[in-house]
């Protein structure tokens, strides 16, 4: 009766009763009707864009995401699934590797605008002494005021030397920020200085930003990020981790400290969405001061997406996220015990698993809040007699 009244219903109706499903409700009716689902396939699209769906050509969006439901809901022993890597992912992680040997590293990036992805087309690190490294990437640019811009490059060459023997620091970190079109290398000198300057494609010179203080004896984990004027270094020291907000149009440099080693982060404008080895911390920027406007220690944690992370306290599930410059926090009625395990099956699926086995659920942030559906139950007796 349901399906049948849903059916004789105008499209204008439809459009609007799929504006306020979540996605996972519109993939049962998906299931169960033939509907037009053109009102819903923006977000539909998105989703498959979010989680990379790129091996069904010939299936329109619901069917790729109704394949990847069935997929992430059907394992017994669900394992976690990085983050996909993007290509700043790729750079803040880029100088983790040991490079020896080697002197210097030339790393040209090619900047393609108009909706490619990112890639990594090229990796090269000679194994004979004294030699230098090359990589070539693709960044993909789609904001749209470049999106007539043809295809450029930046090309750099880095010292990654190492001063000594005993040196094993990592002394580079990179981010691109597509907003304005500019690549920033921060560089940790033995001077005990941070220099941070950036290049724009089609531009020989790089452009200095500052150079600052690095009273940092053991540094580990240094990342830049930027959005625009807003500017972060973040780098850990021992066991916590230290903050540098820098503001390109008032010039105004502040330090901050948290707990813990780091381990990621997100940016949004003056905020920071920062996570240690401790756990979450939420930091806003103002004129005069850096300040922690939200922290919880936890020792189970998860990055689901670029901007959203999930862990439990109190024996639930919570997102921390941060959506159209708001910090967010959501409190779910997902129950995880103290020894419960959070997994990343993709970015829109995450899975609960327990002694008892796991629960896996379907979220995605719609409306400015973050909704969620379960998609399966998997007990340890269901694989014991399968």
């Amino acid at each position: 009766m349901g399906i049948r009244l849903i059916r004789k219903l105008p499209q204008r109706i439809l459009d609007s009763v799929f504006s306020k499903l979540t996605i996972y409700q519109i993939m049962r009716l998906y299931h169960t009707a033939d509907l037009d689902f053109e009102s819903a396939n923006e977000r539909l699209r998105e989703c498959c864009s979010q989680n990379r769906i790129t091996n069904c050509h010939n299936l329109n969006n619901a069917e790729k995401i109704y394949r990847l439901i069935l997929d992430k809901s059907s394992s017994f022993f669900p394992q976690n699934e990085p983050v996909l890597m993007t290509c700043n992912n790729f750079l803040q992680n880029l100088f983790l590797s040991k490079f020896t040997d080697l002197k210097t590293f030339n790393i040209e990036f090619i900047v393609t605008y108009g909706g490619m992805r990112d890639g990594i087309m090229e990796i090269s690190i000679p194994s004979k002494s004294g030699d230098t490294g090359r990589i070539v990437v693709t960044i993909a640019n789609d904001e749209k005021q470049f999106e007539d811009q043809e295809t450029t490059k930046i090309s750099l060459t880095l010292d990654v030397q190492k001063k000594d023997r005993r040196d094993t620091e990592r002394r580079n970190a990179m981010f691109y920020d597509k907003k304005p079109d500019r690549l920033y290398c921060a560089q940790w000198k033995y001077d005990n200085t941070v220099d941070i300057h950036y290049m724009t494609p089609g531009q020989d010179q790089p452009v200095k930003v500052l150079s600052t203080p690095n009273t940092c004896v053991k540094l580990q984990s240094p990342h830049i990020s930027v959005d625009q004027e807003h500017l972060f270094l973040i780098f850990s020291c021992q066991h916590d981790t230290y903050i540098m907000y820098y503001n390109a149009k008032t010039k105004e440099c502040i330090w901050h400290e948290v707990n813990g080693h780091f381990q990621d982060m997100f940016q949004w404008a003056n905020q920071l969405l920062i996570r240690t080895e401790d756990g979450l911390t939420h930091i806003s920027a103002d004129h005069t001061m850096l300040r922690s406007t939200w922290s919880t220690s936890i020792s189970n944690s998860i990055r689901m997406t670029e901007s959203v992370y999930a862990f439990h306290q109190n024996s639930y599930v919570s997102f921390a996220f941060i959506e159209n410059g708001m910090f967010k926090i959501k409190k779910t009625m997902i129950y995880a015990g103290e020894l419960a395990k959070l997994k990343r099956r993709c970015s829109s699926i995450l899975t609960v698993k327990d002694g008892f086995g796991s629960n896996t659920y379907f979220f995605e942030v719609f409306n400015g809040n973050l909704v969620y559906d379960k998609i399966s139950r998997r007990l340890v007796y269901d694989n014991a007699s399968a």
